[in-house]
């Protein structure tokens, strides 16, 4: 196993707004590696960002689990999330602005310097992968994990160099699969590399070990979806980043590791 540490409070502003991260990386890291950003769903940075935080350590990345409410809030309840969910998303710009601030922070970092940046996120934070992709950030790629799918201009397409999956549940109450359709529409001949993972009978933030607090549904952790995402995911990210050569930095640092 890797070890890791947790840098927290790597502190990002944003218009007045204190955006407080944390940052994931090998305790053996001597050089700069490809970065992922882990945006959270609405009930704000926990448990779950940090678990796939470490997972993607482990699989030679750096990790940065970011604040989208600033301060890092974390809901209190499903209501207290979904105010601050809808203070992010009734504003498209200040919702793009706010997600590319991160990644220009993160890129910045010395920790990812020069290399490679996608980004990963659930429920809300999916949307905001998608979200960051739309402001043609120059992101290697963008996850969206049971995320609600934004509808994409014709200048959105035509700004977005990433690479994009999408992994919904097909039985999903709070995303529906017309989604999908409309997505195919509205990238439909843009030239963006797209693909999407439709996981029958799964229902909404089936990838949160704690989705059962919000009460509702259709809304439930799902063991074998979760990992399934997670396969698809990791998959994604070699690939993309074997495109580059990103991928050698990451078989020499593993490399490394293991002899180490």
């Amino acid at each position: 196993m890797t070890a890791y540490f947790m840098l927290h409070d790597v502190p990002v502003a944003d218009e007045g707004t204190h955006l407080h991260c944390t940052l994931i990386a090998a305790a053996t890291q001597d050089a700069p590696r490809p970065g992922v950003m882990i945006f959270p769903d609405l009930w704000g940075v926990g448990r779950q960002s940090f678990e796939w935080g470490r997972r993607l350590v482990e699989e030679g990345y750096v990790a940065l689990c970011v604040d989208m409410f600033g301060n890092a809030t974390q809901a209190e309840s499903l209501e207290h999330g979904l105010r601050l969910f809808g203070e992010v998303t009734q504003d498209r710009e200040l919702w793009q602005r706010r997600a590319r601030r991160l990644f220009d922070a993160f890129r910045a970092r010395p920790e990812t310097q020069g290399c490679e940046i996608a980004a990963i996120g659930f429920c809300f934070g999916g949307s905001s992968a998608l979200h960051l992709a739309c402001t043609g950030a120059q992101l290697a790629g963008a996850v969206c994990l049971h995320g609600d799918i934004p509808r994409i201009s014709g200048e959105e397409a035509k700004a977005i160099s990433a690479s994009l999956l999408v992994c919904n549940g097909a039985a999903d109450p709070v995303v529906p699969n017309e989604q999908a359709l409309t997505l195919a529409q509205d990238l439909k001949g843009s030239g963006v590399d797209w693909q999407m993972l439709l996981l029958g009978e799964t229902g909404h933030s089936f990838t949160n070990p704690d989705a059962a607090r919000a009460d509702m549904p259709g809304v439930a952790f799902d063991p074998r979806a979760e990992q399934r995402a997670w396969e698809a995911s990791r998959a994604f990210l070699k690939e993309i980043f074997a495109e580059s050569a990103d991928g050698a930095v990451i078989a020499r640092a593993l490399t490394e590791e293991v002899q180490a």
